[in-house]
């Protein structure tokens, strides 16, 4: 958990308040692979926390869930051991596959909304 670089930028709240940030969280697959960070915001007005995560973050999970939709479309369509008659019990294998990575779909469309839900605060004056 690393504290907020003091010129972090503030995001626009639900409320019209700036939410000024309080901290970045690191995201990391296995204690190994980064996968993006997250930002945790604070408004003072209404008291609402709030996280948006960083667009590498963004893109990490849309490739995960095209990975995995893709794995289960392949799957479906050729199933392994179709030649020994194994074929419908991997195709079932492939749909349940298809199916999560279908709805893995809706991890980084949240992120995308979150992003667009709290845009960053623009200076009025420089």
């Amino acid at each position: 958990m690393k504290q907020a670089h003091p010129s972090a930028r503030s995001r626009r709240c639900r409320c019209g308040a700036s939410a000024a940030l309080v901290q970045v969280i690191p995201e990391r697959l296995r204690n190994v692979l980064p996968i993006g960070n997250v930002h945790e915001h604070s408004c003072a007005t209404c008291g609402v926390t709030f996280n948006v995560h960083d667009a590498f973050g963004i893109v990490f999970s849309v490739l995960a869930s095209s990975f995995l939709a893709a794995v289960g479309a392949l799957v479906t369509a050729h199933p392994p051991g179709a030649a020994a008659g194994a074929s419908d019990s991997n195709r079932w294998f492939g749909v349940a596959l298809l199916v999560v990575g279908v709805l893995a779909w809706s991890v980084p469309i949240a992120r995308v909304v979150a992003r667009l839900r709290h845009p960053i605060v623009r200076p009025t004056s420089f």
